[in-house]
C-alpha cells in the first residue's frame, strides 16, 4: 500500500500546475456555449472576454517577454476595429478581406513606431507610446470625414459563412474567436521556449548582458513590438 501511495505521489507531482491551469480555462471556454445555452448576452460577453484575451496575448509579447511598457497598446486595437469597421460599411468589403488589411495595417504601423519608440528605453519609451496611443486617438475622434468621430459607425458586416459554418450565429462566432486565442496562446508558448524567447527574456533581464552573448538587442525589440501590434489589431479586427 506505502508504494501504490509513493507512485501515486510521484505521478501527482509530475503534473505541472500550470498546465493544469491552463488546461482548466481551455476546458472552460470550450464549454462556454453549453453552459450559456439560451443566454446570448452573457455569450457575448465571453466572447469579448476571449478578444481581449488575444489582445493581452499581444501586450505580454512587449512587456511580458520583453519587459517594454508599451502604452500604445489599446491604440493598435483601435485601429484594427476602425480598419475593418470602416472597410465593410463606407466601402463595403468583405469582413475577410479587411481583417487581413487590419492586421497588416497594424502590424506595419507597430514596425515604423517601433523604429522611433526604441530609440528609447525605459520611462521614455513608455511616455513615447503613451503620446502615440494620444495622437491615435485624436485622429480617430477628430477626423470625422474619415473615421466618423464620435458619430460612431454601424452596421459592420459579420464574418462571411465558411462552408455551413454559419458566423451570424452566435456559438459560432464565439468559437471563431475562440479559435484565434488558441492560435496566439500557442504562438506565445512556442516563442517563449525558443532561441527568440530566450533573447527577449534576455533583453527584460539586462540589455547589456543580452547584447554581451550575442543577443541583437535593436532587432529583437523591434520584431517584438510588431508583432505585439500585429496581434493587437488582429484582436481589434
Amino acid at each position: 500500500a506505502h508504494g501504490h501511495l509513493r507512485n501515486g505521489g510521484t505521478a501527482m507531482s509530475r503534473i505541472n500546475p500550470r498546465l493544469l491551469g491552463a488546461a482548466l480555462i481551455a476546458i472552460a471556454f470550450l464549454v462556454a456555449p453549453f453552459v450559456l445555452s439560451g443566454q446570448p448576452y452573457l455569450l457575448r460577453i465571453v466572447t469579448m472576454a476571449a478578444i481581449y484575451a488575444i489582445a493581452a496575448y499581444g501586450l505580454n509579447i512587449i512587456l511580458g517577454l520583453t519587459g517594454q511598457l508599451s502604452l500604445a497598446h489599446g491604440a493598435f486595437f483601435g485601429v484594427g476595429a476602425y480598419i475593418v469597421g470602416l472597410l465593410t460599411t463606407d466601402y463595403d468589403w468583405s469582413f475577410w478581406g479587411s481583417f487581413l488589411v487590419a492586421i497588416a495595417v497594424t502590424t506595419l504601423l507597430g514596425y515604423a513606431s517601433g523604429l522611433i519608440a526604441l530609440r528609447t528605453q525605459g520611462a521614455y519609451f513608455a511616455i513615447f507610446t503613451m503620446a502615440l496611443g494620444f495622437l491615435i486617438f485624436i485622429i480617430v475622434t477628430r477626423w470625422e470625414s474619415v473615421t466618423h468621430a464620435h458619430s460612431g459607425v454601424s452596421g459592420v458586416k459579420l464574418p462571411e459563412a465558411i462552408g455551413p459554418i454559419d458566423f451570424s450565429e452566435p456559438t459560432a462566432l464565439y468559437y471563431l474567436v475562440l479559435f484565434f486565442l488558441g492560435g496566439a496562446a500557442y504562438t506565445t508558448h512556442a516563442v517563449l521556449n525558443s532561441s527568440s524567447g530566450r533573447a527577449l527574456v534576455a533583453i527584460r533581464t539586462s540589455e547589456d548582458l543580452a547584447k554581451s552573448i550575442g543577443v541583437n538587442v535593436a532587432l529583437n525589440k523591434q520584431l517584438a513590438f510588431t508583432a505585439s501590434a500585429g496581434t493587437a489589431g488582429l484582436a481589434g479586427g
